[in-house]
C-alpha cells in the first residue's frame, strides 16, 4: 500500500524541483521514504528517520546526511559529493562520479553488519570511518576503475 506521508527532510535552500520521494508503510505502520535528489548544486540535505534508499544523481558540491537507510545510497554522475550515514547503511554504490567521500556510521563496522561499496567508473573517491576505540578516523582511497 502506498500512502504519502510528510517526509522528516531538512533542506538548506530551496530545493523542491529537484528532490523526490515515495513513502511506504513498513510492517509496523511508519512510513519508510524513498529520495530521490537529482540536480543540485551547492546545498546540504539532512534525511531524518529511517530512508528505504537515496539517490543522488548529477549534483555537484552537495552533502547528505542520512539517520538510516535500509538498502542502498546510489550517487550517479555526481562531483564532489559528501555522503554520511549516520546509524547504519547497508550498500553504497559510486557510478561515474568525481571526489565522492562516504562517512560509515559505526554501527556498519561492527559485529556481524557490514557495509558494501561498489563504484563503476569513478575517480577520487574515499571512505572514512571511526576505529574501533573511536578516537581517530581512518580514510581508505577506492580504487579508481
Amino acid at each position: 500500500m502506498r500512502v504519502v506521508y510528510p517526509v522528516a527532510c531538512l533542506v538548506s535552500t530551496n530545493l523542491m524541483s529537484c528532490f523526490r520521494y515515495v513513502c511506504e508503510n513498513d510492517d509496523e505502520g511508519r512510513p519508510i521514504c524513498g529520495v530521490f535528489i537529482g540536480k543540485c548544486n551547492k546545498c546540504t540535505v539532512l534525511i531524518k528517520g529511517k530512508s528505504k534508499n537515496v539517490t543522488i544523481s548529477g549534483c555537484t558540491d552537495v552533502s547528505v546526511l542520512v539517520d538510516n537507510c535500509v538498502t542502498t545510497i546510489e550517487i550517479v554522475n555526481c562531483k564532489k559529493v559528501n555522503v554520511q550515514a549516520a546509524e547504519a547503511c547497508g550498500t553504497f554504490t559510486v557510478d561515474k562520479s568525481d571526489r565522492v567521500k562516504l562517512y560509515l556510521a559505526d554501527g556498519s563496522c561492527k559485529g556481524d553488519l557490514s557495509t558494501l561499496v561498489y563504484t563503476s567508473a569513478s575517480t577520487s573517491s574515499n571512505v572514512y570511518f571511526s576505529t574501533a576505540d573511536g578516537e581517530d578516523q581512518v580514510e581508505y582511497a577506492v580504487p579508481e576503475r
